[in-house]
């Protein structure tokens, strides 16, 4: 009797099993030849910000990350960017965002833009107020540089000051300026940056 009902539940399985095989075929219906992937539109991943840290650490184990100076209620919004000691937290004041529509670098803190001063070697930047300006648009190259997009801001590359980093603050807080110079001249662990939410081009 057990072996009966056994075998009756093991046929009750197939049948249901097949059944369910057979309702999958003919809902599959004909085989496209396109790839479902090219039918379904391509979004970009939303832009969160992030810091623009520099790729080799240098003299400063904890890396440099691009800064205004000071912090908290003392930050110096008027002030030139510098290489500054990468922070973990009160991130205000090394925190950007990347409009790709634009190529401008935001400060949501301050609803501010990253300006260079020109499209000259050795100019320095800060931020302005969002504007067409084309000395607020930056391109981050696929060799980690980060460039003017106009005229012959094209052939200059942001770059941290060579030398040793100049203690502030804190136990390990080290700083160094940060200029735009001939990509040409520079070497590669002054001018390679890493920012997520910067688009190769």
């Amino acid at each position: 009797m057990k072996s009966l009902a056994r075998k009756s539940r093991r046929t009750v399985i197939w049948v249901a099993l097949l059944a369910l095989a057979v309702l999958a075929v003919g809902c599959s219906g004909p085989d496209d030849s396109e790839p479902t992937a090219a039918l379904a539109p391509i979004i970009a991943p939303p832009t969160t910000p992030s810091l623009v840290r520099l790729v080799d650490p240098l003299d400063e184990p904890e890396g440099y990350c691009l800064d205004i100076p000071g912090a908290g209620s003392g930050v110096q919004i008027d002030a030139n960017f510098q290489a500054h000691t990468c922070k973990i937290d009160d991130l205000a004041d090394e925190t950007f965002t990347w409009d790709a529509g634009s190529g401008q670098m935001r400060m949501d803190e301050y609803d501010m833009c990253v300006e260079a001063s020109s499209s000259d070697p050795g100019s320095v930047v800060y931020l302005a107020r969002c504007s067409e300006n084309p000395l607020q648009r930056f391109a981050h190259g696929a060799d980690g540089a980060i460039r003017l997009t106009e005229g012959d801001g094209r052939e200059l590359c942001l770059a941290i000051a060579l030398g040793e980093g100049i203690p502030t603050g804190g136990p390990s807080h080290l700083r160094r300026d940060v200029s735009f110079e001939r990509c040409d001249d520079l070497e590669s662990d002054q001018s390679t940056w890493t920012f997520p939410g910067l688009a190769p081009l």
